[in-house]
């Protein structure tokens, strides 16, 4: 099993959770035990890869990596219900940001920024409350993603987000609007997490085993010599996250050692927050698998 460009809690998932949500934030959660019950037993090879993930690549025992799969699929219920509420009834979310100063600093320079992230914890929270930075914040997407959840979240009357789209397309046009918003001194966030077939591949040790990742993104985050953090928002219980951000760093030297650098620096805190926030792991694929 491999990612086809659409994340799970797409067009279907956003659906499911913007009517649990019409109940209110407690009752949606109560519904919610159910449907990620639902899932573990409907989505048989999905909660297959899942129980693996737990198993080989975190360490856990059977009963535990059984117990995690529910779990995970309750918790990323649980960021969908929340990203739709912030977007909608804005309800009284209590934020914890380490490294806050960080991004202020970055947007006081005026050179713009790469925050980049992955598929680990609640992005569309961070991306929300990153107004406090002051300055434009876009978010990078797979074109596939960023139609199925635009059209979900129409249809619940959602028509203003916190932040701008760029949508990654096949014909690269993306890297203007990119490029266009560094020049602006704006914020920019991809998750480098990803790839599709077309990616040039770079395999990297992660959890014990060599994975794949998107030579062209760790590429993308070096080549405009600017700053780069790693930034992430996990959920620590009812409406408490925390987000944190490390040190930018602006790489440098030739391209080769800008993208290997990178690529350890990135690697390295992904699997720091990996092995410490499990559960929040929604990569729902086989994402060691060789292509």
């Amino acid at each position: 099993m491999k990612w086809d460009g659409r994340s799970k809690g797409g067009k279907s998932g956003y659906t499911i959770f913007i009517w649990l949500l019409k109940a209110g934030l407690t009752p949606a959660y109560i519904l919610l035990t159910f449907v990620a019950l639902y899932y573990c037993v409907a989505e048989r090879r999905k909660s297959a890869v899942a129980y693996s993930f737990y198993r080989k690549h975190i360490g856990f025992g059977v009963l535990r990596s059984l117990i995690s799969v529910y779990r995970n699929y309750y918790l990323f219920g649980q960021c969908l219900i929340d990203r739709v509420a912030v977007m909608t009834a804005n309800p009284d979310f209590r934020i914890t940001f380490t490294g806050e100063n960080h991004l202020t600093d970055m947007a006081k320079q005026g050179k713009g920024g790469f925050l980049v992230g992955a598929h680990l914890g609640n992005w569309e929270i961070a991306g929300f409350f990153l107004y406090r930075i002051n300055v434009p914040v876009n978010i990078v997407i797979y074109d596939n993603e960023y139609e199925d959840i635009k059209e979900c979240l129409k249809s619940a009357g959602i028509k203003k987000y916190a932040y701008k789209i760029i949508s990654l397309k096949d014909d690269m046009s993306h890297l203007y609007e990119i490029t266009e918003a560094l020049s602006r001194g704006e914020l920019v966030c991809l998750h480098a997490d990803r790839h599709m077939d077309n990616s040039k591949l770079l395999y990297h040790t992660f959890l014990n085993e060599p994975a794949p990742f998107s030579q062209s993104i760790f590429r993308l985050c070096t080549m405009f010599d600017i700053p780069v953090t790693f930034v992430y928002a996990f959920r620590l219980k009812f409406r408490r996250y925390h987000l944190h951000a490390t040190k930018p760093r602006i790489y440098s030297g030739t391209k080769e050692k800008k993208l290997e650098e990178f690529a350890d620096d990135y690697v390295e805190e992904l699997e720091k927050n990996v092995v410490r926030y499990p559960l929040h792991w929604f990569n729902f694929f086989d994402f060691w698998k060789r292509q």
